[in-house]
């Protein structure tokens, strides 16, 4: 750290009206390295930065203007920075190793503390905190072995966890008790407490994902790495970190999280190129340390090897992703009070399933998820009802990167108002291919005020800074091909929150372009809505990093596109602007406030250009506290209006106030108030119910929009509640299609009463078997299935885990085994069931002995095919079969030899599997070139990434795929 400089301000001359505010103070501190991770004790002025690079923490006592290096703590040993989410005065530094250190004063003194382990390097976080107690917390450690089997070195290493009541009080080990027992492996061990909107568990409550009783780690609960490989990436630049959802996420996240506040997408289930494997855990609950368990039991998809992949608890829901034993899809499954659990419903189309789940920020009211299906690589949004159990879909096409980050955002300050980024080209895109330049993506902004149950476009400025009409319709706006379109999660060049600040109600700033599609970073402007994402202007030409300050009394910018000596911020809501110089050419790669904006002050992040300090990087501290000399009229506690402070409502269209039921009304400094704020804590909006009208209404579980009509309609069969329509002729009290917006308080006996119930008679009467009544549940089976529908077909495929296949011929009312002893033999069991691409009434079905069997009639009657020219593949590389989009017997088989020390082999057929031809080995993916719209290639053209080296130990794929050495890379052929 450098000396620090102060530097002077400008206004620009003619740009303010009435009076012009006083020029902000900048003082600036300089680094030899950038702060990769910046953060703030609660609303106070104390941060704290790390340098990864040299292990050192800084300190600030007040927002940036002065900073000093933490002597207690040795240089080189930081590397994890971590503010405790419940308590604004605690804060842990981690080291590499087993010595760590804690403050209780924000920063000023410091304890050292030990482990008996180094913290996991896996990516997630090593402290878990409880919500209500403070000084509860569960550390994750990491042991290793090395392992000299391998011609390179390894760390075979699993996860253990401990836990303290004290708070790391003590300078020793002696405080942490092991939770499951030294060298007992354990995965996502939390407290059910982890949010303070989970209230339903006994305080003492833990979860965590445990092996079978008497198994150990197990190849899915190690982790493998080279002896010289580094445990953290600990230098990742704050414009690339991802992965935090708040301030407390940030606190407790890995180096290699985010800077300071990054917004993003909470959790992530499933597999996605083969991420994540059955993992075989279970999910166990104790409410006395593990001295006592309780395990859930999910029904059969855990208990035959499959497992539960993830868990983590969202507002007040617990959700638990369950892996299938016998194939890549996931179940999900929800809790309110982590002893009843629901497997989650969601309205697939027909012939997918979902293999990968997101969890989005949510609301206590209803669940956002992201659904990978099997059938792209992009998701869909689905919202839950009340209770998280049944879903309808919100949005599709919702824009995803390689990461699995989701480009959505919530707008904070505002209930209900959510942006997201969809592909609009879809059908021309996907990642999985991997030959993704030939198209990229074009994205597409969609609001929606109604917490994801209607969508519409960004509607565009009438006219540019220039005054050129930007010559949008109202037509090219409703269909999105003349909109404003903005950047996101995915792509935003700043931490925290994307758009805008909970002190800031209705005034959001985004950087991007108005047309048909999304433009590049570099090739956008700078927008401001202040009426809440309705209406929107341009304020500045090219890419900004913009902050809100004192409540969003003002807005500062500074050019992102390059380097710049100049800042620029507006004390009326973007009317005019001033300049101010900033002392320094700075290329800025960050601008930091608290989290919720109130502060009259901010930092700008970035690197000297040129001069005396050229390659430096910089922390400027701009402070707002003296631009006006009057404090604004404003109460929070008792909000009213008056000359300083206006009435805001926030509006869906520009014909009603009212907004997910209710009239919102909000207080917020009026654009020409030449006051300051200065709050201490955010003004909640006053709210006042509305009758409810059809637009507080979505549709129910299994219906969806005409867009003909405008109304919901049956796209799936009837949810018939349990018990009812067991005899012919019965009735049932069915959905009319509708279900109030989860979260919507409209006033119900006012209003239209749109989800009443309707008398129906049932579908068909089916006699309840044995083991209880016909439900929609798949308790109906013993073992966990697998549904295939054929497409444009009523007939269903079931593959079940115990090897049996059903056939449903009406859309799965009722089932028979499919009986294929005439074609193998009785005692050969069903290994998978796959569907032909292309001919929509053929499906395949692997048996363990080996034999494949076919049906060309949806599943009515089968035959067998000679047997495949080798096992399938034991490196779980999917898919198995890949088809011909204009030859139906033309087919690749990814077959292997015996693992360990294994590879692939690939076989071509072209006459529906009676020869088959080699085609190559080693390879991880093959498909035919027109199937990925090769077209300009022969018909018979197969695409293949294949491992450079197919001989000797570089040639045993199961361990290159762990660790390739540098020059053995995968070529496409």
């Amino acid at each position: 750290m450098l000396a620090l400089a102060a530097f002077a301000s400008l206004s620009l001359p003619g740009l303010a009206r009435a009076e012009n505010p006083k020029t902000p103070e900048i003082i600036a501190t300089y680094f030899s390295n950038s702060l990769t991770k910046v953060v703030q004790f609660g609303s106070s002025k104390a941060w704290l930065a790390i340098d990864s690079v040299d292990g050192v923490i800084y300190r600030t006592g007040d927002r940036g203007r002065s900073w000093s290096e933490i002597k207690d703590i040795p240089r080189g040993l930081a590397t994890y920075l971590h503010v405790h989410p419940f308590d604004d005065d605690t804060a842990f530094v981690l080291g590499e190793g087993t010595k760590h250190y804690v403050t209780h004063d924000r920063g000023q003194t410091w304890t050292q503390f030990t482990t008996p382990l180094p913290p996991i390097s896996n990516g997630e976080k090593p402290l878990r905190f409880h919500a209500g107690r403070v000084d509860s917390i569960l550390f994750s450690g990491e042991r290793c072995v090395e392992d000299n089997r391998w011609w390179l070195p390894r760390l075979n290493c699993h996860e253990e966890t401990f836990y303290t009541t004290e708070g790391f009080r003590h300078s020793n080990s002696r405080s942490l008790e092991s939770l499951l027992g030294e060298g007992v492996p354990v995965r996502q061990c939390q407290w059910a407490r982890l949010k303070t909107e989970f209230k339903e568990m006994p305080e003492q409550t833990i979860m965590c994902l445990v092996p079978p009783d008497g198994s150990d780690a197990g190849p899915a609960r190690r982790s493998s790495r080279l002896v010289w490989e580094k445990r953290f990436d600990s230098t990742q630049s704050i414009s690339n970190a991802t992965g935090a959802t708040s301030r407390e996420e940030a606190a407790s996240m890995p180096q290699r999280a985010p800077l300071y506040s990054q917004r993003h997408n909470l959790f992530d289930f499933g597999l996605r190129d083969g991420g994540n494997k059955s993992t075989g855990l279970r999910l166990a609950i104790s409410q006395d340390y593990f001295a006592t368990k309780r395990v859930v039991s999910f029904g059969g998809g855990d208990q035959t090897g499959g497992g539960v992949i993830g868990v983590n608890v969202v507002s007040r829901f617990i959700i638990a992703a369950v892996q299938h034993a016998r194939s890549e899809e996931t179940d999900l499954f929800v809790s309110l009070d982590g002893h009843t659990w629901a497997e989650s419903r969601l309205p697939l189309p027909a012939g997918v399933s979902e293999n990968a789940y997101t969890l989005l920020e949510s609301t206590p009211h209803a669940l956002l998820i992201d659904v990978v299906m099997s059938s792209g690589s992009y998701g869909t949004i689905f919202k839950s009802n009340s209770n998280g159990t049944y879903y309808t879909p919100s949005l599709a096409h919702a824009y995803r990167n390689k990461n699995g980050l989701v480009d959505v955002e919530r707008v904070q300050g505002l209930e209900g108002v959510i942006l997201a980024n969809q592909v609009s080209n879809w059908d021309k895109f996907d990642w999985r291919h991997g030959w993704h330049f030939l198209n990229r993506p074009e994205i597409q902004t969609r609001i929606s005020f109604d917490d994801g149950a209607h969508w519409s476009y960004l509607r565009a400025p009438t006219h540019g800074l220039d005054g050129k009409g930007y010559g949008c319709t109202e037509d090219g706006w409703r269909i999105g091909d003349c909109a404003l379109h903005v950047h996101s999660v995915t792509s935003v060049h700043n931490p925290g929150f994307v758009y805008s600040t909970k002190a800031s109600p209705g005034i959001i700033m985004a950087v991007g372009s108005v047309g048909k599609h999304l433009a590049s970073w570099k090739d956008c402007d700078t927008f401001l809505s202040t009426d809440g994402g309705l209406t929107w202007k341009q304020v500045h030409k090219d890419a900004h990093l913009y902050e809100f300050v004192d409540s969003g009394s003002t807005l500062l910018l500074v050019n992102n596109e390059g380097p710049t000596d100049t800042a620029v911020y507006s004390v009326d809501r973007g009317e005019t602007w001033h300049e101010v110089r900033l002392g320094e050419r700075i290329h800025a790669y960050a601008t930091i406030n608290d989290n919720l904006g109130i502060d009259n002050g901010l930092m700008i992040l970035g690197r000297v250009s040129d001069g005396n300090n050229k390659g430096k990087f910089v922390v400027l501290s701009v402070g707002f506290e003296g631009v006006w000399s009057r404090q604004c009229d404003f109460n929070p506690e008792d909000p009213k209006e008056n000359d300083d402070i206006e009435k805001w409502v926030l509006r869906a269209d520009k014909n009603s106030e009212c907004v997910m039921g209710h009239k919102a009304i909000h207080f917020r400094r009026r654009a020409a108030a030449q006051c300051y704020m200065d709050a201490t804590r955010v003004s909640l909006p006053v709210s006042e119910d509305c009758p409810c009208e059809e637009k507080d209404y979505e549709c129910d579980y299994n219906y969806a929009l005409d867009p003909s009509t405008g109304k919901c309609v049956l796209v799936g069969p009837e949810v018939i509640p349990r018990g009812q329509c067991q005899r012919e002729g019965d009735r049932f009290m069915a959905s009319p299609g509708y279900r109030l917006i989860p979260g919507d308080t409209c006033d119900y006996e006012r209003g239209k009463q749109l989800d009443r119930p309707v008398d129906k008679a049932c579908p068909r009467a089916i006699d309840a078997p044995s083991g209880g009544v016909v439900t929609h549940s798949l308790t109906t089976f013993r073992h966990s299935i697998v549904i295939d529908p054929f497409v444009n077909s009523t007939h269903y495929l079931l593959h079940s885990s115990n090897g049996d296949v059903f056939l449903s011929k009406d859309e799965g009312i009722s089932w028979e085994r499919v009986d294929l002893s005439n074609v193998v033999d009785s005692n050969d069991r069903a290994l998978a069931v796959v569907k032909h691409g292309y001919v929509a009434s053929r499906a395949f079905v692997y048996m363990v002995s080996g034999v494949m069997v076919v049906t060309d009639d949806f599943g009515v009657t089968w035959r067998r095919m000679d047997k495949l020219p080798a096992p399938v593949n034991g490196l779980a590389i999917t898919p198995i079969f890949s088809f011909h989009p204009d030859r139906p017997d033309w087919m690749l088989y990814m077959g292997g030899t015996e693992c360990p020390k294994c590879h692939t082999e690939v076989y071509l057929t072209k006459d529906g599997g009676r020869v088959w031809n080699k085609v190559t080995t080693h390879a991880e993916k093959c498909l035919f070139a027109h199937a990925n719209r090769f077209v300009s290639l022969p018909e018979d053209a197969v695409l293949c990434s294949v491992w450079k080296y197919k001989s000797g130990k570089k040639g045993y794929q199961d361990i290159v795929r762990e660790e390739a050495p540098p020059e053995n890379l995968l070529q496409l052929l």
